[in-house]
């Protein structure tokens, strides 16, 4: 099958060409959700398989905030810097962009860079944030 994705034509299976549609129509929040339901898999697994498809195909698609949390986390980015970004391109405080950060953490349980749990990137997370505040109030 050849289907035209981002204005060039390429040989693509049906079964890529759905998560393809998915992710333009969705993004990727939602096919993560969509793919752990139909292919029964846990997160990171989906994670992996979407994000190949995409990288594969070079898809582009108009994303929202968790979309590019979850790429961020996934990619290798360290969750406390993640939440600086996040922090910083919305304009919040630092307790409302990890609390956003967490949401994705938690819902999707992404691994951080060298394999470590979420669970322990979210506690360096809160290590960093806790020593941030403490400084800040000893000012």
């Amino acid at each position: 099958m050849e289907q035209e994705i981002n204005g060039k034509v390429q040989k693509i299976n049906e079964e890529d060409y759905e998560i393809i549609k998915k992710l333009e129509d969705v993004g990727l929040y939602n096919v993560i959700k969509w793919y752990q339901e139909n292919y029964d898999c846990e997160p990171n697994e989906a994670i992996e398989s979407i994000i190949a498809i995409k990288q594969k195909y070079n898809v582009k698609y108009q994303g929202d905030d968790k979309d590019e949390i979850l790429q961020r986390l996934y990619s290798g980015e360290n969750p406390l810097q993640v939440v600086k970004w996040y922090k910083e391109k919305y304009d919040l405080s630092l307790k409302d962009a990890k609390d956003k950060v967490d949401e994705v953490l938690n819902e999707f349980h992404v691994e951080c860079k060298g394999g470590a749990s979420s669970k322990g990137c979210m506690i360096t997370i809160l290590i960093a944030i806790t020593s941030t505040l403490s400084f800040l109030c000893l000012l």
